[in-house]
Formats: structure tokens, sequence, C-alpha cells
């Protein structure tokens, strides 16, 4: 039998010796059959007492290790994300009080970005609402600390906790995820449907996109999609694993009749966290990352993450083409390479978009496989012109069906 002495122990161990490993589980967007990211959990070495996260995280608060397994969880799965190349967003689960912690080591997350070369916008913090906020305002002031610097914010556990719509309406996050309880058998109880429509509502005036966790069954993620809730999350999209999928997974649930709700309104549905340099980056470090990521077209260039630039792949791989051309370039700054820019804000309707695409006067049609999107004037995400055509052609045919259907 394990005492408690050896268990703590044990976690010392673990974390000196590195011994614990990240895991990934994906979160898809269905609607655009595309990767919107992954959740990075933690695991222990397989049968030991620590494997699991409840049994980790509550060993090292009876044994004051929180901020340690914290920071360490944070570092293996940013690592992690660097190591294996992995593209969209790294979701990172931090416990809110432990920023609040005078004793936390503050800016940490930052300099591991930094010193992997993850942008911060890459990173979404993860805030539970399943502990006891024990400062508000302190936490609030927090979130505004590590928004500034340009990571993402989500309120995990809706519904289950100790703040609920009071922690979201104070944080304000980028992404809200439903927790699992509502999501379980939601196609069978109109009451869980009924208060995830009210979280689809409220998402839409507080400027939050929200995510289903739990989802494990083909009945529950046909019923999500009918309510336009396509960011989905759970063992029927994937389990957590060390290796994260590259790509979405192949779903052959059947279409239900598509409700009204279910076509994006504005351009914010088709905005994926894209890939960033910033302006001050040079040529070298870019073309550096191409060749690394076959999959990059369009780098969105910000200034303290307000958008001025788009740099695209063709025009900086045919400057590195040339020896001297090379020689040139490398070293200075990306402003020397990079386009005008299609910004548009997230509210912009998909037909007004369709308006100012056709009518930018851009020669090189190149230019235009990607525009990009802002909230309150800062870098939001990146979009495709052929997403949204493609979009706006399903909702033309979806009206056209449905006044056939009255005729």
């Amino acid at each position: 039998m394990t005492t408690s002495s050896s268990v703590h122990d044990s976690l010392i161990t673990l974390l000196d010796q590195q011994r614990l490993q990240p895991v990934f589980q994906p979160i898809v967007d269905t609607h655009q059959h595309r990767l919107l990211g992954h959740e990075s959990l933690i695991r222990g070495p397989a049968a030991h007492p620590l494997e699991f996260p409840v049994a980790l995280f509550d060993e090292a608060k009876q044994a004051g290790l929180l901020s340690e397994l914290d920071l360490s969880c944070r570092q293996l799965a940013m690592q992690a994300y660097c190591q294996l190349q992995m593209s969209g967003l790294l979701f990172i689960n931090v416990d809110p009080n432990l920023l609040l912690d005078k004793q936390h080591p503050k800016g940490c997350t930052q300099r591991m970005a930094q010193t992997l070369g993850i942008p911060a916008n890459n990173i979404v913090i993860e805030l539970s609402e399943q502990y006891p906020i024990l400062d508000p305002a302190g936490l609030k002031i927090a979130v505004e600390h590590y928004r500034s610097l340009g990571f993402l914010i989500a309120i995990d556990d809706l519904g289950t906790g100790y703040s609920g719509l009071k922690l979201w309406s104070e944080v304000k996050p980028d992404y809200v995820k439903i927790d699992r309880y509502f999501i379980q058998e939601l196609h069978q109880n109109p009451i869980k449907r009924e208060f995830v429509q009210s979280i689809v509502t409220l998402a839409r005036g507080l400027q939050s996109q929200v995510i289903a966790e739990g989802i494990e069954t083909e009945a529950e993620l046909q019923q999500l999609q009918q309510m336009g809730v396509y960011l989905c999350q759970g063992y029927y999209l994937g389990r957590p694993k060390p290796m994260p999928l590259l790509q979405a997974p192949r779903l052959d649930t059947k279409q239900s009749p598509p409700l009204a709700i279910q076509q994006p309104e504005n351009v914010a549905a088709l905005a994926h966290a894209g890939v960033t340099v910033d302006i001050e980056d040079t040529l070298q470090q870019v073309f550096d990352m191409l060749l690394k990521n076959e999959r990059l077209q369009s780098l969105p260039v910000l200034a303290q993450q307000t958008p001025v630039g788009m740099l695209r792949r063709v025009k900086v791989m045919e400057l590195f083409s040339d020896a001297y051309v090379r020689s040139l370039y490398a070293n200075k700054s990306v402003r020397h390479a990079m386009d005008t820019p299609v910004v548009m804000d997230w509210q912009t309707s998909l037909e007004n978009a369709s308006s100012l695409i056709t009518l930018d006067d851009t020669d090189d049609a190149d230019s235009l496989s990607h525009f990009i999107i802002t909230r309150q004037g800062h870098y939001d995400g990146l979009a495709s012109i052929h997403g949204l055509l493609r979009n706006i052609t399903e909702q033309r045919l979806q009206h056209t069906h449905g006044k056939q259907a009255i005729g």
C-alpha cells in the first residue's frame, strides 16, 4: 500500500526526473472540417498511482506543489507543441487562483513562448470554473495582463462550478467550454438543450466562441450542429494522445436539415489562429519557418497585435531562391517583403466581405488567398477566400431551397 509520504516523494521524483508526459485532445471545427487546435492534458507514468490528472493535482495540492506542477505542465505542453511542429491553438489548463498567488513565478508562460518561438496568440489559457475564485478583481487584472501579451483566454467547465456567468462577464473570454454534463445525451434532454442554446445566445453578445466538451456519440454531435455549435471536443472526435492529430477526423454523420442558426452571419466564424510574425522579425526567420512547415501560405504581420501586412510564401521563397538577393534580404525586417493586407472586422457580414474582396484593386491574385480578421483593431485570426466563397454559396443554396420549400 502506498503511503501519503511515499506518494509525495514520488511526485517530487516525477517532477525532478521530468517523467510527466503531455497528451493532446483535438478540438475540431466540424463546420469547416478543420482542427481548431488541441487541449494539452498531463499524464504520469502508466500504471503509476499518479498516472491521471485528478490524482496528480490532488497530491500536488496536499504537498504544496501546485505551482511547480502547473509550471511543469505548461512547459511540457509548449515544448511538445514546438517539437511536434503542431499548428493551431494550444489550450493550457490553469488554476485561476495560481494567477493570484504571490509566490507563483510571474512571466514564465511569456518567456517559454518567446524561447520556443510560439506566437502568444496560439496559446489559450483555460481557467476552470470548478475552483472558487478567491479574488475576482485580482483575477480580472491578471487575465487582462495575459491578454495584453497576446494570449487568448477560455473558461473551462462552464455550468458546473462556483463562478459561472459572473466569471464570464468579468473575464470576457475568447472561448467558453460547456461542461460535458450538459452535452451527455443532449439530444434526449430538452432542459440541457435549453441551457446550451442560452449559452450560444449569450456568447454572441459577449463576443465569445462556444466549444462543446465531452462529445461521445454521433447523436450528440448532430444535435450540437443543429444548434449552431461547431467547435467540438470529446472521445467521438479523438482521445487524448501523445501524438496530436495532423488534420480533422473524418466524420460520417448524416447531416440533419439545417437550421437558420447554422450558417455563419459574419466572418468571425471563418477565423482560425494562423501563424503570425512580428514586424521586427527577419526574413531569414520567416524563411526557416516556411521550410519547417510546407502548409504555411500566408503569414499575417503584426505590430503590437495590430495587423500591418501579409507575407506570402511564394514571395519569400522567390527572394531566397537567388543567393545574391538572399544575402541582401536575409537580415532585413519582414516589412521589406510584406504586402498590404485585406483586413476586416469580425462583425463584417459574409456578403459585405465578398464585396470588399471583389472591389479590392490588388492585381496579384495570390495575395487574395487569405484575409485578416480583427476585433477592436487587434488581430483575431486568418481566413481563406476559398472558405468565404464556399460559405456564401452554401448560404445562397440554403436560401434558395428554403424559398422552394415555401413555394
